[in-house]
Order: C-alpha cells, then structure tokens, then sequence
C-alpha cells in the first residue's frame, strides 16, 4: 500500500478514488441492498404461501375424517390450483386418489398419482405414490404393471409395507414362492406388535401359503 505524506494528500487520494469508482459501488451497494431485501420478501411470501396451503390441507383431513368427501375434494383442488408448488399440493393429490378409489374411479385415483410423480421432487412421496399405482394396477387385474411400479422401489430403513405389496402382486402372478418370501420380509421388518398379531392380514397371508412365521424375537430379513 503506498504511503502517502499527509492528510490532505489521503483526502484528495480518497476523493480522487470515489470520483473513479464511486458511481459503481453505490450502484452494486444498492443491488446488494435490493437483493437482500427481495430475498426477505421472497422468503416472508414463501411462509405465507405454505402457511396458507396448510390451514386448506387441515381442511382436507377435517372434511375427510368428517367423512365429508365433496369438502375435502374441493379444497384438495384448490391446494393443487393455488399452490401447486409446495408439498401440500402433493398431499392434496394424493389424498384425492384416496378419495377416488373409494368412489371406485380408479383412472381418476391414477391421474392424482401421476400427477406426483410429475410434480413433487419428494423421494418418499413419489415413492409412496408408485405403491398405490401398483395397488391400482392390482385392483384391475393387471400385477405385471403393478410389479412394474414397484420393481425398482427401495426403501431405507426397509419397508414392510413395501414387502407385503410386493408378495400381493408376486402371489398375483401365481408366483407363491417369491411371494412368500416377500411376505416374511414384511414380518420382519414389521413392528413388534404386529408380529404378534396373529390374526392381521400378513399372518393370514403367510398362513394360506402355509408358512409358519417365526416368533418375533426371532425374525430376520430375509432378501428376495
């Protein structure tokens, strides 16, 4: 750095360097302000946005547990409409596919799905959205195209749920084996107290091919 020999020789240094690049630092200054501040807006209207498309996805639940199916299907409509960008509009269309397999609308139920897969970035949610194309698929009577939605699913920690679907369209296929392998996996990988429950759908499942599953305590994973 130069030394300079007194002080009016640092102000005219000073005055000289702003006359040179003053105008270019005021000018960044102010972008770096205006950055900053449209970032905190950005921010306070993200918070909004999901604040207000989560008060609508608790109507959602409310109107559906009040078994109030035209109410929850509205508002589900227009999470996906307004706020098509957050997590809750994935909700809301999954939520709707639940609502249309009780009407017994399977391609409709199909379009929400896919609608998903096609819009949320979510592994979990786009996982949990292929299982139920693949339990759709099963209610058709197609289990290659619900094998097809499941084949190349994984699941960490492992997913019984993922394993009982599995041995559902294995054993659709007539492929009694392989399903039932599938089955003790799910048993494995289930929770204690349904392990015990011996009268749930995945004992009775296991039963009807006659498998024994092992005591709890016992049970391992056992990998197809």
């Amino acid at each position: 750095m130069v030394d300079y020999a007194n002080e009016q020789e640092q102000v005219e240094a000073i005055k000289k360097w702003l006359r040179e690049n003053g105008v270019p630092i005021i000018v960044g200054l102010a972008l770096g302000i205006g950055a900053i501040g449209g970032w905190r807006y950005w921010q306070a209207q993200e918070r909004a946005r999901d604040e207000l498309a989560s008060a609508l996805f608790t109507r959602v639940v409310t109107a559906s547990r009040a078994r109030q199916p035209a109410q929850a299907e509205k508002a589900a409509q227009q999470i996906i409409s307004d706020y098509g960008g957050t997590t809750y509009a994935a909700f809301a269309a999954l939520m709707l596919a639940k609502l249309a397999v009780e009407k017994q609308d399977l391609p409709m139920a199909i379009k929400h799905l896919n609608w998903v897969l096609e819009h949320s970035d979510d592994e979990g949610l786009q996982r949990l959205a292929k299982m139920r194309l693949a339990r759709v698929a099963l209610a058709q009577g197609k289990p290659e195209e619900a094998w097809a939605h499941v084949v190349g699913l994984a699941a960490s920690p492992p997913s019984a749920a993922l394993a009982e679907l599995r041995g559902d369209i294995l054993l659709a296929q007539g492929k009694r084996d392989q399903a039932g392998k599938q089955y003790l996996e799910a048993f494995a990988n289930s929770e204690p107290d349904q392990q015990s429950d011996q009268t749930s759908s995945l004992a009775l499942k296991l039963d009807s091919l006659g498998i024994t599953p092992p005591p709890p305590q016992a049970a391992t994973v056992i990998n197809p």
